[in-house]
């Protein structure tokens, strides 16, 4: 869908010709898509109209895009422009303070926290081993902490759920 729907249309100015019903309907199987669909457009006419049709370099510039919050805006830095950014997704987060790295209830403050503890050439690295740690090993409702060669570290014990996601 997606490679289709961007071999067609290449460019802001392109998804511009769409109506929000007709970007809705040729990505109607995702959640939301209406909702979506009038993101996109809104994003597509800020990238014109105030970026000159380029996707912004900077956090700031990024999080005025429509759906584009502080993850999102982290993860265009580090993946479409190598620039160092750490994205807390449910997955980093849990991660983080499970293994002790941080001890937050709040994305921004465990963010703060990994950038002041993992030095900034690596923080791209760390992002995508926690998210990739959380989807296969430490994931949230059974944690496979018998495959975890990171277990010794881990502020949960077996059994005992802890950290902010918990409330404990």
């Amino acid at each position: 869908m997606t490679k289709a729907l961007f071999e067609e249309y290449r460019s802001p100015e392109d998804f511009l010709k769409l109506s929000r019903e007709d970007l809705a309907q040729r990505i109607g199987r995702i959640h939301f898509c209406r909702a979506k669909a009038g993101n996109i457009l809104s994003m597509c006419r800020t990238l014109v109209e105030e970026f000159g049709g380029e996707v912004p370099r900077t956090r700031e510039k990024l999080m005025k895009l429509a759906g584009v919050g502080r993850k999102t805006a982290n993860v265009i830095l580090s993946y479409a422009y190598g620039i160092p950014a750490i994205a807390v997704d449910t997955h980093v987060h849990r991660v983080a303070n499970r293994l002790g790295l941080a001890n937050e209830a709040d994305v921004q403050k465990t963010e703060l926290a990994l950038q002041m503890l993992i030095p900034r050439e690596w923080w791209i690295r760390a992002h995508n081993s926690m998210v990739l740690h959380g989807r296969r090993v430490c994931t949230a409702r059974k944690p496979k902490c018998h495959l975890c060669s990171l277990a010794h570290l881990c502020e949960q014990q077996p059994g005992v759920k802890a950290g902010p996601e918990t409330g404990k």
